[in-house]
Formats: C-alpha cells, structure tokens, sequence
C-alpha cells in the first residue's frame, strides 16, 4: 500500500509540474506558497480517493518553531501520511513524503482534519476542476498504481 500511495503521490506531483501553466493550475499557486500546499494536498487527496483509498482526509496545521501563522497542508489516507510539498522547506532532504508514522508531521500543532467528500469538495470547486483538468491532460492518471477501479 505504502509503494502504490508513493507512486500515486509521485503521479500527481509530476502532473502539476508538467501543467503548472495551465490557468486551471497556476491560479492555484498565486495566493503565494501555503495555498498551493493546501491545493496540491486537495488535488493528491481526490487522486488517492480515484485510486481506492477509503478514509481520505487534508490536514493542515501550524508549523512549530515559525513565526507568524504559517501552516502547511498534507494528506491522509488509510491511515498514511502522504505529503507532495515536503520540498517547500528548505531543511526538507525528500520531494515527498509517505509515511504511516512522519515525525515531522506528528509535530505540527493543532492540525485540523477535513474529510474528502462530496460536500466538502463542492467548497473547494477549484481544486476539483485542477484535478479534472490534470486527469483529462495526463494519460498516466487514468490508471492510479493498486487501482482496483475499473476504467469506464
């Protein structure tokens, strides 16, 4: 599970590079760096759902030690942290994180957690149609590592 979630991650990661200069995409990042975490978290979170994640959920919480109100966002899923937006620290060594206990994850302070679903999707309309875009433009999304979702 852990190797399908880190290839799933790395898909997704790979497609808002390659389409960073689609406008469904670069709106995203123009509210400066912590919007696009919380939006690539949002974007991972829906794809990990497609891939057959059952408990999907963004967290996000304040970074310890930081000035101000800075915050980072990741994701959730069955139980394993999944984190695309590990490289926006500078002491960070990994694009990505994956893992069932991160310490630095762990060490965030009041995390919230916000369920993926249907509701909650509807609120965030414009991380859902990056998503779309991302599926419809990479061929490679349309099968997500460990999918036991049939295509149709």
């Amino acid at each position: 599970m852990v190797e399908e979630m880190f290839e799933n991650s790395s898909l997704i990661r790979g497609a808002l590079l390659r389409y960073r200069d689609l406008p469904e995409v670069s709106t995203l990042r123009a509210n400066g760096q912590e919007a696009e975490t919380e939006a690539n978290a949002w974007i991972l979170a829906q794809y990990l759902q497609y891939a057959g994640a059952e408990k999907v959920a963004v967290v996000t919480g304040k970074i310890p030690g930081n000035s101000g109100d800075a915050t980072h966002t990741w994701v959730e899923a069955d139980g394993i942290t999944a984190d695309i937006s590990a490289k926006r620290f500078p002491e960070s060594h990994t694009l990505i994180v994956i893992s069932a206990q991160s310490v630095f994850h762990s060490l965030i302070d009041s995390p919230s957690r916000t369920k993926v679903t249907p509701v909650n999707l509807k609120k965030h309309h414009e991380y859902v149609e990056a998503y779309k875009t991302l599926l419809r433009k990479h061929p490679a999304l349309k099968s997500p590592a460990g999918s036991q979702m049939k295509e149709g």
